[in-house]
């Protein structure tokens, strides 16, 4: 389904990996179908993660298990009971809120089979709508008791068990970025304009019209503050393209909601630089000429 990013089912195991460097500690094991394994290899990252044929040659750890161990991706496990065992990868799992039961695991890769699992793990966004409904119909048989029947829970609920994004995105800190480029561009075209008082006044007492005056600020503050959002604007596309959100770059959206700071730093500027040269007065030359 749409949103749905990997998925998959797991079941216990008897058995136990027992390293030969730490035999006192055996590591839990796990069946994971080769989605499930999608799922957890994917668990630190915000999309997808394609896995080849030689991820799915040995087990998978998770890191706090192969720190213990001291394995990595790739090596060879010498067991304790003979032999080795090929570690296919490691996966991320930090102790950041969600459940501790794949904290300090192995993961063995099997086929879907008859044989029923335990437990199913989706990892969903946008999360749809049905995806209750989903995980309910992976259930064989639904137990008569009542304590032993299956539950639906979030992996990781310390920021909740619902997304309201409308919400968050209208109180994210940068909600204000456009107001605040406003008030600073507001405050850089007055002042520009301001340090030049004793000119202009001098052009207006030798007979220049204080609208040219003003056209003539505001072309230059165009030129200077256009450059500006020029020189900057490589930049912006850089940070935006290597944002780790998923969403497309070219969006609409997206692309106007951006839009909004340098629109802000434009009219910001242009509005202190008409406000300067309201209170510039030809009649203050001599005040400005013994100031300076």
């Amino acid at each position: 389904m749409d949103g749905v990013l990997a998925s998959g089912a797991l079941r216990s195991k008897n058995d136990k990996v027992t390293s030969a460097v730490l035999p006192s500690a055996s590591i839990p094991s796990l069946d994971a179908t080769t989605g499930a394994l999608g799922v957890f290899a994917s668990s630190t990252r915000s999309g997808t993660v394609t896995l080849s044929t030689r991820d799915y040659d040995g087990i998978w750890l998770s890191s706090q298990a192969a720190q213990s161990v001291n394995a990595s991706a790739g090596s060879q496990l010498a067991l304790h009971a003979g032999g080795s065992v090929r570690i296919a990868g490691v996966f991320q799992y930090p102790d950041d809120g969600r459940s501790s039961n794949y904290q300090y695991v192995a993961l063995s890769q099997v086929p879907v089979d008859a044989n029923d699992f335990d437990q199913c793990v989706v990892k969903t966004w946008p999360v749809p709508d049905a995806l209750q409904a989903l995980l309910q119909s992976t259930v064989s048989s639904w137990p008569s008791d009542a304590s032993q029947q299956p539950t639906i829970s979030q992996l990781n609920a310390t920021q909740g068990s619902k997304l309201d994004a409308v919400k968050a995105f209208r109180e994210r800190q940068s909600a204000l970025a456009p107001l605040v480029m406003l008030v600073i561009a507001f405050f850089i075209g007055f002042a520009v304009v301001r340090v030049r008082r004793l000119e202009l006044a001098s052009a207006m007492h030798c007979g220049e019209p204080k609208t040219a005056l003003w056209l003539q600020m505001l072309l230059e503050a165009l030129v200077w503050c256009c450059s500006a959002i020029l020189v900057t604007l490589p930049l912006t596309i850089w940070a935006i393209t290597h944002m780790d959100t998923g969403i497309i770059i070219a969006s609409p959206t997206l692309v106007g909601i951006l839009s909004r700071v340098p629109a802000a730093a434009l009219a910001g500027v242009l509005a202190g630089v008409t406000l300067a040269m309201l209170v510039t007065r030809e009649r203050d030359l001599f005040r400005y000429f013994k100031n300076r």
